[in-house]
């Protein structure tokens, strides 16, 4: 300035776009941090976007059970209002969304237990509480009670009704309960449970349940002993 170099305004006007230039180059520096923190954080996002994508998960399936109630009464020959017979049963027909093979893999489990109870064969021994074998004891008892005028119940009975214990995405748990009556005092309960694996329709047996399926019933049959002796009601039975 003093030498004639530079006027005072081309002075001035360098120092303002020195300041400028600095204020810039302070703002760029300030940035390198922030870039910096950003690197870990993007290849994070990376490897998220890499991850191969997950496995759908198949929701629970639905499982119904519908009873389809059947009965059938038969009347005295010689007397069309006398019921000499009545025998009413449960089947359970069984639906699982999504699991058609194990729906009808059940299903036909069920239809030959219903079969067994109508034609009353277990296996190859005849029970004689089948439809038939309880109308003929039902027929000749009628003809014993018309004829001797003895004073015995008339009219027997046979029913068999299934409940639902369980029926999920896993297992299904029926329990028929029968009662027959052919004169006395009283008849005969009887109730049998059939648990089945509702994935594949298999029915499941303490085989399936434990390694070593004959200390699994005796603990069972302990137990369910043990709980006898405390309850009232099974106590009284067992004496």
């Amino acid at each position: 300035l003093w030498a004639g170099v530079i006027t005072y305004g081309t002075m001035t006007l360098f120092l303002q776009l020195a300041s400028t230039l600095s204020a810039s180059f302070s703002a760029l520096i300030g940035l390198i941090p922030s870039f910096i923190s950003l690197s870990p954080s993007t290849g994070r996002i990376m490897a998220v976007t890499e991850l191969p994508a997950a496995e759908p998960v198949s929701p629970p399936a639905r499982v119904t059970v519908s009873i389809r109630k059947t009965t059938l009464s038969h009347y005295a020959p010689d007397d069309a209002s006398q019921l000499i017979l009545s025998f009413d049963y449960d089947t359970p027909i069984v639906s699982i969304e999504g699991r058609d093979d194990a729906a009808h893999m059940i299903n036909d489990f069920t239809a030959y237990v219903e079969e067994e109870h109508y034609t009353g064969m277990e296996g190859e021994e005849f029970t004689g509480y089948g439809y038939y074998g309880m109308l003929e004891q039902a027929e000749d008892n009628y003809s014993y009670v018309h004829n001797s005028g003895a004073e015995l119940p008339i009219e027997f009975s046979s029913s068999r009704e299934v409940a639902v214990l369980r029926a999920d995405n896993s297992v299904l748990s029926l329990v028929y309960s029968d009662y027959i009556f052919t004169g006395g005092e009283s008849g005969v309960s009887l109730e049998k449970a059939y648990v089945f694996n509702t994935e594949n329709g298999q029915r499941l047996s303490f085989d399936d349940l434990s390694d070593d399926s004959g200390a699994l019933r005796s603990f069972v049959s302990e137990f369910v002993a043990a709980q006898a002796q405390t309850d009232p009601v099974l106590s009284a039975l067992t004496v």
